[in-house]
């Protein structure tokens, strides 16, 4: 393994076709202060960059403090002449592989639905991950990773990516590991889904006999995270998530998970809403909040995060009307897409009306052990 170099390293790379030499530079973050030392560099870039709410210094700097907070990580930032054009930040990680321990960097991607391999504009994604696979050996002599892996990519991130590991003759893994699962407004609006509407209606029904009064949709976008604190919205969200599913679950797997995901939520509402991005659908009986989305709302596409609901109601299946009155929301404010993010689940499949692959990227940096 090669020896690992703590201090910053600037290469010079000529990409094909770009007629620009860029510089790589590569830092360690070895805790707060570094990482609050690079924060205006990595946010300079977000506001040019394709809006995803994972591709921000927000999102990595709060996966790390709350997911990996003693792993050390890697900036790795792509100049050009004028400045910055594109930056990453990843992780070191060690695995098995045959009778040797193997460190490799990767993203990331903890809580995300997609995360690009770099915070770039469009137009220079494929020259900057030119730029990155090219300096794969320069990567392995400054951090000693002898692997790099993306996970949580999109179809037209790992093409793109793929097409410069195959142009640079580096061996990769390409691996679909999930799938998007999307609800499209218009054919969910056109084929008018009887079956789900019927039940929706009949839970509605006994909903509205069990308690004399009927479910109301509330619905806010945008810069509204006072507008919800007034409405008492969070301590709702508080009190559903403790006895949500999704935190039985994760406190089962590990002590302190269920409140480390509740966390990454609850810090990031306020960046969420002044970005201009939180969309909350919340079911209400009455002054009661039975069932709530939080989403992110970005350019006609609506991301799914967290769905909860009171197990009381259970049997008249809240979360799934609040879902339905959600998505006729949606169609009548013009939105694209909705989309669940996560695992793909039967359940998500069922509203679904298309699923896109989600791939994880490995690929070799160098090292006798640096294979796949």
């Amino acid at each position: 393994m090669s020896r690992q170099s703590e201090t910053a390293t600037h290469v010079e790379t000529r990409l094909a076709g770009s007629g620009k030499r860029w510089r790589m530079d590569v830092r360690p973050l070895n805790g707060e202060t570094d990482w609050r030392n690079c924060r205006a560099e990595v946010e300079a870039l977000e506001p040019a960059v394709a809006p995803n709410p994972w591709a921000t210094w927000h999102h990595l700097h709060l996966a790390w403090r709350l997911a990996f907070p003693s792993a050390k990580c890697w900036l790795v930032m792509l100049n050009s002449h004028d400045g910055p054009v594109a930056a990453g930040i990843f992780r070191e990680e060690e695995s098995r592989r045959s009778i040797k321990t193997v460190k490799t960097l990767r993203t990331l991607d903890w809580s995300t639905s997609n995360l690009p391999p770099l915070i770039v504009t469009p137009e220079r994604a494929a020259a900057a991950y030119c730029a990155l696979v090219r300096r794969a050996g320069q990567l392995h002599r400054t951090t000693g990773a002898e692997l790099f892996c993306l996970h949580q990519q999109t179809e037209s991130h790992a093409d793109s990516l793929c097409m410069a590991l195959a142009e640079a003759g580096l061996p990769f893994r390409r691996l679909q590991t999930s799938a998007s699962q999307i609800i499209e407004t218009g054919p969910f609006k056109a084929e008018n889904p009887r079956n789900k509407s019927r039940n929706v209606r009949r839970n509605e029904g006994k909903l509205c006999d069990a308690y004399k009064t009927s479910p109301v949709l509330f619905r806010t976008r945008g810069q509204v995270y006072e507008t919800a604190a007034q409405e008492g919205i969070w301590d709702d969200l508080d009190r559903l998530w403790r006895q949500s599913w999704q935190n039985a679950y994760l406190e089962s797997l590990e002590p302190g998970a269920g409140a480390k995901s509740f966390a990454y939520f609850y810090e990031s509402l306020k960046e969420w809403s002044r970005r201009q991005w939180l969309d909350i659908a919340a079911l209400k009986l009455g002054p009661r909040v039975i069932a709530i989305y939080i989403n992110l709302a970005i350019e006609g596409k609506v991301w799914l995060l967290l769905t909860l609901y009171d197990q009381q109601l259970e049997t008249y299946g809240v979360g799934s009307i609040n879902l339905y009155k959600m998505l006729v929301d949606s169609t009548a404010r013009g939105d694209r897409e909705l989309d669940f993010g996560g695992e793909a689940t039967e359940w998500k499949r069922r509203w679904s009306t298309t699923e896109r692959p989600v791939y994880q990227i490995e690929f070799a940096l160098g090292g006798p052990f640096g294979r796949l």
